[in-house]
């Protein structure tokens, strides 16, 4: 599982100050019948800080994993244990990572996993047997104007936590880390090579953005052709031969499903220009593909929906509207139901007024709601949930 924010949460909630966790209406009707587990971030009544929580969908019974400190990424290691990225501050400059091993309903703090001096990330195999880290092999400094930091590196490790081992040397910025079911490859993003970091500049956003495949045995990368100019969260498919993320060019309306062949590194944009499309995500099966989807022009909350489709993601449906603004999707590890973050976002400068440059203060309410894959109502499974990433996933079954 791998954390993951939307493209179009990250320009809708971007400046909110105050994130509520107090949960919006869901609509009337009959609860859907849910099973299984479902992982995010968020925080419980007594809990002091933000953290990975496993909600039992059957019941609606809610776990913290990893012990109560701040948690940002996380990958599921079958259906019972978790692999948790936590640390002392859940923003990501302000201190090293480090990565545990825990049980998933929450009766233990996690086995920590040495080798690495600062984890920022973490994403496992399907089996649970192999699991790719982000990191460095000690904490650097997060002031953007200030020295680079020691490059990013990719560690493999077995699933157990045990032969940590560096197998790439990555560029200063690289994030937003996904593996390969069989484990043989890591897609990551990055802002090219670190020689193109000026002087004493920015060394945050050095370059375009691109999507890079990571061959996991011998550490060779191959740059993806044919990628837009602003990426979102690559996914790979069940069978590994392909990964779907968003992108664009110009800003968040122009978004797009986008396909990438692992085995030709080539990428393929299905341009919709009446709509923008975002978190793209297989199904289980890997027969269908659901996405966050809105109109180009309109309001978010206004014409928001999730739209399902078959892979090539041509012949997308919309299965509910949405009404929020929306920030992660995932189906349930059943295939029957489809999982939802989104926010109602209302600026917190006076009516009328809109988030931007002269009101970067906002209030959201934010609830995890389900809908039927066939189509239906949307209804809250939880209220618990904080701002930032969402990191919906669901737990493997076996």
């Amino acid at each position: 599982m791998r954390s993951t924010r939307s493209a179009a949460a990250a320009a809708a909630v971007a400046g909110v100050a105050l994130l509520s966790a107090c949960g919006g209406g869901a609509a009337a009707g009959s609860a859907p019948v849910l099973q299984g587990r479902v992982s995010f971030y968020g925080a419980l009544p007594d809990d002091r800080s933000s953290g990975l929580l496993v909600l039992d969908l059957a019941t609606g019974e809610h776990v913290r994993a990893g012990d109560q400190q701040e948690a940002w990424d996380a990958a599921w290691l079958g259906p019972d244990r978790v692999a948790v990225v936590r640390g002392g501050q859940r923003i990501r400059t302000d201190g090293p990572g480090e990565l545990v091993l825990a049980a998933a309903d929450g009766s233990d703090a996690g086995m920590r996993v040495d080798g690495v001096g600062d984890v920022r990330e973490v994403a496992a195999s399907d089996d649970g047997e192999r699991l790719a880290l982000l990191g460095r092999a000690e904490h650097s400094s997060g002031d953007c104007l200030g020295p680079a930091p020691a490059p990013m590196g990719l560690y493999l490790a077995d699933g157990d936590g045990s032969g940590v081992r560096r197998v790439a040397d990555l560029p200063v910025v690289s994030h937003s880390l996904a593996l390969s079911p069989d484990g043989r490859t890591a897609a990551v993003l990055d802002r090219g090579d670190d020689a193109s970091l000026p002087a004493g500049g920015d060394w945050c956003a050095p370059g375009a953005e691109r999507l890079v495949l990571v061959d996991t045995a011998t550490g060779a990368s191959r740059p993806v052709d044919g990628v837009p100019a602003l990426l979102g969260v690559p996914r790979f498919s069940p069978d590994g031969t392909t990964l779907v993320l968003d992108g664009g060019d110009e800003g968040w309306a122009d978004r797009d499903v986008v396909l990438v062949d692992v085995a030709t590194a080539a990428a393929h944009r299905l341009e919709t220009p009446e709509a923008a499309e975002t978190s793209p995500v297989f199904s289980p099966d890997g027969q269908r593909l659901a996405v966050l989807r809105r109109s180009a022009e309109g309001a978010a909350e206004e014409t928001a929906a999730i739209a399902v489709g078959g892979v090539g993601a041509t012949d997308l449906v919309d299965v509910v509207r949405t009404g929020t603004q929306d920030e992660d999707l995932a189906w349930t590890a059943d295939g029957s139901h489809l999982l939802l973050v989104g926010a109602v976002v209302e600026a917190a400068c006076g009516p009328g007024v809109e988030l931007g440059p002269e009101c970067d203060v906002a209030t959201a309410v934010l609830d995890v709601r389900a809908v039927p894959v066939t189509g239906g109502q949307l209804h809250r499974v939880s209220d618990a949930v904080s701002g930032g990433q969402a990191g919906l996933a669901a737990a493997p079954t076996t």
